[in-house]
């Protein structure tokens, strides 16, 4: 019965590493280091996107492991 409870929870927390998330977070800023608060960015092509706080920090999250491309995009 030990092993079996031993095993559960093996196969559990296994399941668990695996189901990790990433984040993928950042700051848009104008040359001279102002936040772009409103600033549209977007996460493989559009895949995902986001818009910045009024501090121009942005978050994608429940991300899987992999490669991803960040674009930002302001209209003034």
């Amino acid at each position: 019965m030990k092993h079996l409870f031993l095993l559960c929870w093996l196969l559990i927390a296994t399941g668990i590493v695996f189901a990790q998330n990433g984040t993928i977070s950042g700051k848009i800023t104008k040359p001279n280091g102002t936040p772009i608060s409103g600033a549209a960015v977007f996460l493989n092509d559009g895949a995902k996107r986001t818009i910045t706080d009024v501090n121009g920090d942005y978050r994608f999250t429940g991300l899987a492991a992999g490669n991803y491309v960040v674009t930002p995009y302001y209209n003034q």
